[in-house]
């Protein structure tokens, strides 16, 4: 015989020998939706400071949280330009840092999104993701706007 069956018995005579107890859910509350349970909704979306910048420019980007459940989000963004019928993503630095928490309810500030000043006139789409706090590596959520980068104004001789 193996040395684990003395020690499984202990275990099993330990266990007989105390006053074990364990929630167990019923099929009914097993299958209920999370909504009935009273579990916290994400419910986020991604604001602009502007719609349309200019070469050069800054374009300001949140998260307003507006569901009951805390979200974790870090400061890195995908950027995408319009090319006929696609976006084309751009190449970003990435952005290093701790993940950030936003309380349920509440906003980010605004992360300050530099625009080249050789960014071709055109429609850009900027995006995020966040996921629910304090389940980390849940489902992300990934959230997204289209801003314009305007042509220059032309310049006028004098």
């Amino acid at each position: 015989m193996s040395r684990l069956s003395p020690v499984l018995a202990s275990i099993v005579l330990l266990l007989s020998s105390c006053w074990l107890t364990m929630p167990v859910a019923t099929p009914a509350q097993a299958w209920q939706d999370s909504s009935s349970q009273g579990r916290a909704s994400v419910k986020v979306r991604l604001a602009l400071n502007r719609t349309t910048v200019q070469p050069g420019g800054r374009l300001g980007v949140r998260i307003e949280n507006l569901g009951s459940q805390d979200v974790a989000y870090n400061l890195f963004y995908y950027l995408y330009r319009r090319e006929r019928e696609s976006w084309e993503p751009l190449h970003v630095h990435p952005v290093f840092g701790p993940l950030l928490n936003l309380r349920e309810g509440s906003v980010s500030d605004w992360q300050i999104v530099g625009i080249s000043r050789h960014a071709r006139p055109g429609w850009y789409r900027i995006e995020k993701w966040v996921e629910p706090e304090p389940q980390r590596h849940a489902e992300r959520t990934y959230l997204s706007r289209v801003f314009e980068v305007a042509a220059p104004p032309a310049e006028t001789g004098s």
